[in-house]
């Protein structure tokens, strides 16, 4: 039995360049060192400006005798005004004015009313962002305020630039769980996060799958496997599969807004009209790949069981409820007598850190089984991890937020009880806990001291790590936290 890998596309985010427009005025930073800019020799003022239009960061250009100085959206210096005699340009990156550029005063605020700006910033390998910024007058000068959020969850694996400005952030779900692979259950799970299941596009696409599921392969207990893609055959075309129209992207159905309505992108192990099996109606990728990159084929939407006897010597075990722990009689089990069979599982710890309550069907079809199952989530979308308590209950902890890169859960954190601890109504902040010789362990405190007796008195900590040869690391500590 094949596993399933499902890769969505958790946000489709389109940046158009010409949203912005550069205001030339007569203006000079206040600071050419901390901030320091980004320092071009080679460019004129032109230039210089055009490159700040295109540089995705940069809210400022200015010209002088060292070259063209850009500075970024956290890095941008208050702007002293200036006028022509004094013969200093700068160049604001803002929101555009369409055709026209507005009458007034003191631009690029114009008649003192603020100017703003937006930014999708994804030459940040970890972070790429969303910014909105806004230039103020302040006396003779100009100030820029900004704040930011994160382009992608906090979840993704990793975005994809397109050649037609679209940013794609992709979601890896995957699973060696049987009932991991259905069609509609993982489209709706990629609605779950705000997203589709992918099309193919352009070349891009098939390369980074390709990678993602050379990453991930190791994961799985079969070396074969599939990956979901979007696109469900439709019900006109399940009977005629390789008719003119059914060969095209026509004979399908899509979720995804920014499919291209092409199959250019897609190698085909046959044909878009494969059909082995009668409910072979899917679109999926395959591992592994017999070329440079996966191939698409079409597959079934479900995964079916086939029927054996005694002299074929292959068995399966279904795992289903029973009245009072009793087998029952009948024909064709564990369909007995050909009634379906039921079941429910409670998946706390999955791969995908996805609890959930699974309430599965297994019903005859011709000469197989196969199984339908619905599923609601044991918590929401942005949980962090879950912990399980010595009384048998189990938290979904939600609700921290991380200055560094995406902590996807909390197998590593030894806690003095658990991340829901909150003794005050501000303890909300992870921190380390060292008491004697004991592990350290982590606790969930107060930001700021209190007047009770135990406080944390916060010092810096500073951790570096040098690697000799190779081989060797030591750890220098600068200061520790001290709880006393």
């Amino acid at each position: 039995m094949l596993n399933f890998l499902n890769i969505l596309l958790a946000a489709t985010v389109k940046y158009v360049n010409s949203d912005n427009t550069m205001v030339i005025v007569w203006g000079k930073p206040t600071s050419f060192y901390n901030p320091t800019p980004y320092v071009n020799t080679t460019l004129n003022w032109i230039q210089c400006v055009q490159e700040c239009y295109n540089f995705e960061r940069c809210v400022l250009a200015y010209q002088n005798s060292t070259g063209c100085n850009l500075y970024v959206f956290n890095g941008m210096p208050s702007v002293k005004k200036t006028n022509s005699t004094q013969d200093f340009q700068v160049a604001f990156k803002v929101q555009g004015f369409a055709d026209t550029c507005p009458v007034g005063t003191n631009p690029p605020t114009f008649n003192n009313k603020n100017a703003s700006g937006y930014l999708y910033v994804t030459d940040n390998v970890y972070y790429p962002q969303k910014v909105w910024y806004n230039i103020s007058l302040s006396g003779s000068s100009w100030k820029l305020t900004y704040t930011t959020s994160s382009l992608c969850p906090s979840n993704y694996n990793t975005y994809v630039t397109y050649a037609d400005g679209r940013q794609n952030c992709v979601i890896i779900l995957w699973s060696n769980m049987t009932v991991g692979g259905y069609q509609n259950v993982s489209d709706t799970t990629c609605k779950q996060f705000g997203g589709t299941l992918p099309t193919l596009n352009f070349p891009i696409d098939v390369d980074v799958f390709t990678y993602l599921a050379n990453l991930y392969r190791n994961n799985f207990a079969s070396s074969e496997f599939y990956i979901r893609i979007d696109g469900v055959r439709t019900k006109s075309c399940q009977s005629n599969p390789n008719s003119t129209e059914c060969l095209t992207p026509e004979g399908f159905t899509f979720t995804d807004p920014s499919f291209l309505n092409s199959f250019q992108q897609y190698d085909w192990v046959t044909n878009a009209g494969a059909k082995e099996e009668s409910d072979d109606n899917c679109l999926v990728l395959v591992y592994p790949n017999t070329t440079k990159f996966m191939q698409v084929d079409v597959r079934s939407a479900a995964i079916d069981v086939t029927k054996t006897n005694a002299t074929d010597g292959s068995i399966v075990a279904f795992k289903v409820d029973t009245e009072d722990r009793k087998c029952p009689s009948g024909a064709n089990p564990p369909t007995f007598d050909n009634q379906n069979a039921t079941g429910s599982l409670n998946v706390d710890y999955d791969t995908n850190f996805f609890p959930k309550c699974v309430y599965y069907t297994i019903y005859e079809k011709g000469n197989t089984w196969q199984i339908s199952y619905t599923l609601n989530n044991s918590c929401t979308s942005d949980f962090i991890d879950i912990v399980e308590r010595s009384d048998g209950t189990s938290i979904c902890v939600t609700g921290f937020t991380f200055t560094g890169p995406p902590v996807e859960n909390f197998e590593n954190y030894n806690w003095v009880t658990d991340p829901s601890a909150q003794e005050t109504p501000d303890d909300n902040c992870i921190i380390l806990v060292a008491n004697g010789s004991n592990p350290i362990q982590m606790d969930v405190r107060r930001y700021t001291n209190g007047s009770e007796v135990q406080k944390l008195i916060h010092l810096q900590l500073l951790v570096y790590w040098i690697s000799i040869a190779n081989k060797a690391h030591i750890l220098f500590l600068s200061s520790m936290d001290i709880l006393k």
